[in-house]
Protein backbone atom coordinates (compact mmCIF):
# COMPACT_ATOMS: atom_id res chain seq x y z
CA UNK A 1 0.00 0.00 0.00
CA UNK A 2 0.90 3.55 -0.61
CA UNK A 3 0.19 7.15 -0.16
CA UNK A 4 -0.70 9.48 -3.15
CA UNK A 5 -1.03 13.48 -2.37
CA UNK A 6 -3.33 14.56 -5.53
CA UNK A 7 -2.34 18.37 -4.28
CA UNK A 8 1.65 17.13 -5.27
CA UNK A 9 0.47 14.32 -7.83
CA UNK A 10 3.61 12.74 -6.22
CA UNK A 11 4.51 9.38 -4.91
CA UNK A 12 7.21 7.78 -2.60
CA UNK A 13 7.10 4.05 -2.35
CA UNK A 14 9.25 4.68 1.11
CA UNK A 15 7.17 7.50 3.15
CA UNK A 16 4.09 7.89 0.70
CA UNK A 17 5.13 10.53 -2.10
CA UNK A 18 7.86 10.61 -4.83
CA UNK A 19 10.10 13.93 -3.31
CA UNK A 20 10.09 16.91 -5.59
CA UNK A 21 12.54 16.80 -8.35
CA UNK A 22 14.77 19.71 -6.88
CA UNK A 23 15.10 18.17 -3.22
CA UNK A 24 15.99 14.40 -4.02
CA UNK A 25 16.58 13.50 -7.84
CA UNK A 26 14.85 10.64 -9.07
CA UNK A 27 17.30 7.82 -10.77
CA UNK A 28 16.27 4.55 -11.72
CA UNK A 29 19.67 2.83 -12.62
CA UNK A 30 23.22 2.30 -11.32
CA UNK A 31 26.68 3.40 -11.82
CA UNK A 32 28.11 3.35 -15.42
CA UNK A 33 30.00 0.38 -16.64
CA UNK A 34 32.81 2.47 -18.28
CA UNK A 35 33.27 4.58 -22.00
CA UNK A 36 35.65 5.57 -24.14
CA UNK A 37 36.42 8.55 -25.31
CA UNK A 38 35.62 10.90 -28.62
CA UNK A 39 39.32 10.68 -29.88
CA UNK A 40 40.25 7.70 -27.44
CA UNK A 41 43.52 5.53 -27.46
CA UNK A 42 43.10 1.87 -28.92
CA UNK A 43 42.36 0.78 -25.28
CA UNK A 44 39.11 3.02 -24.57
CA UNK A 45 38.20 2.27 -28.55
CA UNK A 46 37.59 -1.36 -27.63
CA UNK A 47 35.24 -0.42 -25.04
CA UNK A 48 33.22 1.53 -26.88
CA UNK A 49 32.95 -0.44 -29.50
CA UNK A 50 31.89 -3.31 -27.20
CA UNK A 51 29.26 -1.18 -25.20
CA UNK A 52 27.81 -0.02 -29.05
CA UNK A 53 27.68 -3.58 -29.44
CA UNK A 54 25.83 -4.56 -26.39
CA UNK A 55 23.87 -1.64 -26.79
CA UNK A 56 22.69 -2.48 -30.11
CA UNK A 57 21.97 -6.13 -28.77
CA UNK A 58 19.83 -4.30 -25.81
CA UNK A 59 18.24 -2.24 -28.64
CA UNK A 60 17.12 -5.14 -30.35
CA UNK A 61 16.06 -6.97 -27.36
CA UNK A 62 13.90 -4.23 -26.00
CA UNK A 63 11.86 -4.91 -29.55
CA UNK A 64 11.37 -7.93 -29.30
CA UNK A 65 9.97 -7.58 -25.65
CA UNK A 66 7.69 -4.47 -27.31
CA UNK A 67 6.54 -6.88 -29.87
CA UNK A 68 5.98 -9.97 -27.20
CA UNK A 69 4.19 -7.38 -24.71
CA UNK A 70 1.77 -6.28 -27.53
CA UNK A 71 0.62 -9.87 -28.57
CA UNK A 72 0.05 -10.95 -25.20
CA UNK A 73 -1.70 -7.81 -23.87
CA UNK A 74 -4.43 -8.20 -26.43
CA UNK A 75 -4.31 -12.05 -25.76
CA UNK A 76 -5.94 -11.36 -22.31
CA UNK A 77 -7.37 -8.02 -22.78
CA UNK A 78 -10.78 -9.40 -20.88
CA UNK A 79 -9.02 -10.32 -18.50
CA UNK A 80 -10.34 -10.97 -14.92
CA UNK A 81 -9.64 -11.47 -11.17
CA UNK A 82 -8.50 -13.58 -10.32
CA UNK A 83 -6.07 -13.41 -13.68
CA UNK A 84 -3.52 -16.56 -13.54
CA UNK A 85 -0.82 -16.85 -15.73
CA UNK A 86 2.22 -18.68 -16.51
CA UNK A 87 5.17 -18.30 -14.34
CA UNK A 88 7.89 -17.71 -18.32
CA UNK A 89 4.85 -15.06 -18.62
CA UNK A 90 5.43 -13.63 -15.34
CA UNK A 91 9.01 -13.39 -15.85
CA UNK A 92 8.66 -11.79 -19.51
CA UNK A 93 6.91 -9.02 -17.65
CA UNK A 94 9.60 -8.44 -14.88
CA UNK A 95 12.30 -8.39 -18.02
CA UNK A 96 10.01 -5.07 -19.49
CA UNK A 97 9.91 -3.77 -16.24
CA UNK A 98 13.58 -4.16 -15.38
CA UNK A 99 14.47 -3.07 -19.64
CA UNK A 100 12.48 0.60 -18.55
CA UNK A 101 15.14 1.43 -15.88
CA UNK A 102 13.35 0.02 -12.55
CA UNK A 103 14.68 -2.54 -10.16
CA UNK A 104 12.14 -4.99 -9.34
CA UNK A 105 12.34 -7.64 -6.88
CA UNK A 106 9.73 -9.66 -8.75
CA UNK A 107 6.38 -9.21 -10.57
CA UNK A 108 3.28 -10.81 -9.05
CA UNK A 109 -0.24 -10.90 -9.82
CA UNK A 110 -2.66 -8.61 -8.08
CA UNK A 111 -3.66 -4.99 -6.94
CA UNK A 112 -1.87 -2.39 -5.62
CA UNK A 113 -4.15 -0.12 -3.27
CA UNK A 114 -3.19 3.43 -2.31
CA UNK A 115 -4.74 6.23 -0.13
CA UNK A 116 -5.56 9.12 -1.30
CA UNK A 117 -4.91 12.21 0.41
CA UNK A 118 -6.53 16.01 -0.48
CA UNK A 119 -4.95 18.95 1.07
CA UNK A 120 -3.88 16.53 3.65
CA UNK A 121 -6.98 15.01 3.99
CA UNK A 122 -7.94 11.21 3.31
CA UNK A 123 -10.44 11.24 0.71
CA UNK A 124 -10.21 6.78 0.16
CA UNK A 125 -8.82 4.45 -1.33
CA UNK A 126 -7.88 3.75 -5.07
CA UNK A 127 -6.44 0.91 -7.18
CA UNK A 128 -2.97 1.83 -8.77
CA UNK A 129 -3.14 -0.54 -11.84
CA UNK A 130 -6.90 -0.66 -12.38
CA UNK A 131 -6.45 -2.01 -15.84
CA UNK A 132 -3.03 -4.10 -15.47
CA UNK A 133 -3.45 -7.48 -13.78
CA UNK A 134 0.18 -7.19 -12.70
CA UNK A 135 2.08 -5.31 -9.58
CA UNK A 136 5.82 -4.87 -9.33
CA UNK A 137 7.63 -5.89 -5.94
CA UNK A 138 10.19 -3.34 -4.78
CA UNK A 139 13.02 -3.41 -2.04
CA UNK A 140 12.11 -5.70 0.69
CA UNK A 141 8.89 -7.06 -0.72
CA UNK A 142 7.29 -3.81 -1.17
CA UNK A 143 4.89 -2.81 -4.01
CA UNK A 144 6.74 -0.37 -6.26
CA UNK A 145 3.76 2.24 -7.02
CA UNK A 146 5.56 4.09 -9.60
CA UNK A 147 6.92 0.99 -11.91
CA UNK A 148 3.29 -0.79 -11.26
CA UNK A 149 1.47 2.54 -12.38
CA UNK A 150 4.02 2.89 -15.16
CA UNK A 151 3.19 -1.02 -16.09
CA UNK A 152 -0.43 0.27 -16.00
CA UNK A 153 0.11 3.04 -18.48
CA UNK A 154 1.25 0.40 -20.97
CA UNK A 155 -1.16 -2.10 -20.86
CA UNK A 156 -3.64 0.48 -21.95
CA UNK A 157 -1.78 1.80 -24.31
CA UNK A 158 -2.33 -1.71 -25.96
CA UNK A 159 -5.90 -1.69 -24.32
CA UNK A 160 -7.21 1.37 -24.54
CA UNK A 161 -10.27 1.77 -21.33
CA UNK A 162 -13.76 1.24 -22.11
CA UNK A 163 -12.85 0.62 -25.35
CA UNK A 164 -11.50 -2.61 -27.88
CA UNK A 165 -7.94 -3.15 -28.41
CA UNK A 166 -7.77 -1.09 -31.80
CA UNK A 167 -4.40 -0.08 -34.01
CA UNK A 168 -1.98 -2.02 -36.07
CA UNK A 169 -0.37 -4.37 -34.04
CA UNK A 170 3.68 -3.22 -35.61
CA UNK A 171 3.05 0.63 -35.11
CA UNK A 172 1.97 -0.75 -31.71
CA UNK A 173 4.80 -2.29 -31.00
CA UNK A 174 6.80 0.70 -32.16
CA UNK A 175 4.75 2.85 -29.91
CA UNK A 176 5.49 0.14 -26.07
CA UNK A 177 9.51 0.15 -27.42
CA UNK A 178 9.89 3.70 -27.28
CA UNK A 179 7.99 4.26 -24.06
CA UNK A 180 10.14 1.25 -22.63
CA UNK A 181 13.24 2.50 -24.25
CA UNK A 182 12.63 6.90 -23.18
CA UNK A 183 11.66 5.59 -19.21
CA UNK A 184 15.55 4.22 -18.63
CA UNK A 185 17.36 6.91 -16.86
CA UNK A 186 20.48 9.18 -18.16
CA UNK A 187 23.56 7.17 -16.37
CA UNK A 188 25.44 9.35 -13.87
CA UNK A 189 28.38 10.90 -15.78
CA UNK A 190 32.03 10.80 -13.88
CA UNK A 191 33.05 14.30 -12.98
CA UNK A 192 35.52 14.27 -10.84
CA UNK A 193 38.80 11.70 -9.39
CA UNK A 194 36.47 11.93 -5.82
CA UNK A 195 33.97 9.80 -7.48
CA UNK A 196 31.99 13.31 -8.43
CA UNK A 197 28.57 12.82 -10.71
CA UNK A 198 26.40 14.61 -13.07
CA UNK A 199 22.81 12.83 -12.54
CA UNK A 200 20.51 13.91 -15.15
CA UNK A 201 18.17 17.47 -15.19
CA UNK A 202 14.60 16.53 -13.63
CA UNK A 203 13.07 14.72 -16.85
CA UNK A 204 9.38 15.92 -18.12
CA UNK A 205 6.85 13.31 -16.88
CA UNK A 206 3.63 12.69 -19.05
CA UNK A 207 1.71 10.96 -16.29
CA UNK A 208 3.89 8.24 -15.35
CA UNK A 209 5.26 7.69 -18.50
CA UNK A 210 9.04 9.93 -17.95
CA UNK A 211 11.07 11.61 -20.93
CA UNK A 212 14.36 10.49 -19.54
CA UNK A 213 17.73 12.38 -21.03
CA UNK A 214 19.81 10.04 -23.47
CA UNK A 215 23.47 10.04 -24.60
CA UNK A 216 22.53 11.92 -27.83
CA UNK A 217 20.75 14.59 -25.85
CA UNK A 218 22.46 18.32 -26.48
CA UNK A 219 24.15 19.74 -22.82
CA UNK A 220 23.08 22.97 -22.73
CA UNK A 221 22.69 26.03 -19.68
CA UNK A 222 21.40 24.06 -16.75
CA UNK A 223 22.80 20.56 -17.36
CA UNK A 224 21.89 18.47 -14.38
CA UNK A 225 22.14 17.95 -10.39
CA UNK A 226 25.37 17.58 -8.52
CA UNK A 227 25.02 13.97 -7.07
CA UNK A 228 26.33 14.52 -3.85
CA UNK A 229 25.74 17.76 -2.54
CA UNK A 230 22.05 18.43 -4.46
CA UNK A 231 23.04 21.51 -6.24
CA UNK A 232 22.33 22.53 -9.62
CA UNK A 233 24.92 22.42 -12.60
CA UNK A 234 25.00 24.55 -15.25
CA UNK A 235 27.70 24.79 -18.68
CA UNK A 236 29.49 28.12 -18.63
CA UNK A 237 32.15 29.20 -20.93
CA UNK A 238 35.55 29.13 -19.63
CA UNK A 239 37.96 30.07 -22.20
CA UNK A 240 38.54 30.00 -26.38
CA UNK A 241 38.53 25.99 -26.06
CA UNK A 242 37.15 24.76 -22.98
CA UNK A 243 33.72 25.01 -21.17
CA UNK A 244 32.74 24.29 -17.46
CA UNK A 245 30.43 22.42 -15.30
CA UNK A 246 29.89 24.72 -12.63
CA UNK A 247 27.82 23.37 -9.36
CA UNK A 248 25.56 26.12 -7.78
CA UNK A 249 26.04 25.23 -4.56
CA UNK A 250 29.29 23.51 -3.63
CA UNK A 251 31.10 25.51 -6.77
CA UNK A 252 32.33 22.27 -7.94
CA UNK A 253 34.02 23.80 -11.67
CA UNK A 254 34.88 21.05 -13.98
CA UNK A 255 36.52 21.92 -17.32
CA UNK A 256 36.41 20.17 -20.60
CA UNK A 257 36.57 20.68 -24.22
CA UNK A 258 34.16 23.46 -25.74
CA UNK A 259 33.13 21.07 -28.70
CA UNK A 260 31.20 18.72 -26.67
CA UNK A 261 27.52 18.78 -27.68
CA UNK A 262 25.48 16.14 -25.97
CA UNK A 263 25.82 13.96 -23.28
CA UNK A 264 27.40 11.33 -24.61
CA UNK A 265 30.31 13.46 -25.87
CA UNK A 266 30.39 14.83 -22.43
CA UNK A 267 30.46 11.37 -21.17
CA UNK A 268 33.56 10.30 -23.32
CA UNK A 269 35.18 13.70 -22.83
CA UNK A 270 35.21 12.99 -19.19
CA UNK A 271 36.55 9.81 -19.29
CA UNK A 272 39.63 10.99 -21.16
CA UNK A 273 40.28 13.84 -19.43
CA UNK A 274 40.76 11.24 -16.03
CA UNK A 275 43.08 9.70 -17.67
CA UNK A 276 45.01 12.65 -18.30
CA UNK A 277 44.65 15.05 -15.96
CA UNK A 278 41.53 17.13 -14.02
CA UNK A 279 41.94 20.87 -14.15
CA UNK A 280 40.19 22.23 -10.80
CA UNK A 281 39.27 25.73 -9.86
CA UNK A 282 37.35 25.52 -6.54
Amino acid sequence: MFTESVLSGTLDLKNGRLAEWSNAPHLKCGMPQGIGGSNPPPSARFIYNSQRKEKEADMTMVYSLAEWFVAFARAHADWSEPAVFADDEIQKISRIVEAAGFEPSSVAVGPVMGQRYLNGEYTGMFKANPHSPFKVIGEEGKDHGVATRWLNCLWELVNPPLSRPTGDPPALVETVEKEIKRSVPLAPIPIGPDGEMLLEYPPASLGFFVDHANDEKKVCGCVGVHKYCGGWVDRKRASKKYDALVCRRCGLRVTFPHDVNTYGELRNAMTVLERRHWRWNC
